[in-house]
């Protein structure tokens, strides 16, 4: 649906002789950037508190990452991760989402020379690793 609408605005933009200039950009390596104070932040002005808030700050505070070199022979001391959630699951998404969510909000008041008709749209695509996907 999204597409569809993003596509239907452009081709109406076209067909009322507006310019039209699209950018595109992929967003995947910005799961690694989310400030994990931030993203508190934003979950409890959406309302999250007691223990779905407790839930989710555990999960942002207790990720270790270590480092394995070929066979194995060779491990980093490892550390904790301040920032970034992971795309492999379904929270790590919908965190992302909340996180980015005030975006069009601020952009879209961006003053040009064409009476301010400059828009951001913002579209995620859902894509789930395979080992998520059930076999048919």
């Amino acid at each position: 649906m999204a597409a569809y609408n993003l596509i239907s605005g452009i081709v109406r933009a076209l067909s009322n002789r507006n310019l039209v200039r699209v950018i595109f950009c992929d967003l995947g390596k910005s799961f690694d950037w989310v400030n994990h104070g931030v993203l508190l932040s934003e979950l409890q002005f959406y309302g999250f508190k007691n223990n779905a808030y407790k839930l989710i700050k555990s999960c942002l505070e207790n990720i270790y990452q270590k480092v394995i070199l070929g066979d194995g022979q060779h491990i980093s001391s490892g550390g904790v991760i301040r920032q970034g959630v992971s795309q492999d699951f379904i929270l790590g998404l919908l965190l992302f989402l909340l996180y980015i969510n005030d975006l069009p909000k601020f952009t879209n008041n961006i003053d040009d020379d064409n009476n301010n008709n400059t828009k951001l749209i913002l579209f995620a695509c859902l894509m789930l690793p395979t080992h998520y996907l059930p076999s048919l």
